[in-house]
């Protein structure tokens, strides 16, 4: 959180984005350590360590968990999203989707 809070300052700071949206944002992180706390989120983003079994078992906890609304994604660099997709049964038909850093920026890939 200290590093989110502090990557926001810089950006107010820098005039890239109002400073009100430093407290704005960090109002509506939540953090958890219960992947059930997750149920009623509408995106989900799995990134833990490049380790396939490790992603694919929580790929599967978190499509049994979330809303059937929900969107979920991955960080993976070396699985094939394709593979991610077919493991759950819930929210795989509503999207997954590719999150990687290049170059600085987020970017988000979504396969809908």
């Amino acid at each position: 959180m200290a590093t989110i809070r502090q990557n926001l300052e810089r950006q107010a700071k820098k005039e890239v984005i109002p400073a009100s949206l430093v407290e704005e944002t960090m109002g509506r992180i939540k953090t958890t350590m219960a992947m059930e706390d997750l149920a009623s989120v509408d995106f989900a983003v799995e990134a833990v360590t490049e380790h396939e079994p490790l992603k694919l078992e929580i790929f599967r906890k978190l499509d049994s968990i979330v809303q059937a609304s929900a969107y979920l994604a991955t960080n993976t660099s070396s699985i094939p999203i394709t593979k991610m997709g077919v493991l759950g049964a819930g929210q795989m038909g509503n999207g997954i989707a590719h999150v990687f850093a290049r170059f600085g920026y987020d970017v988000v890939l979504f396969d809908i």
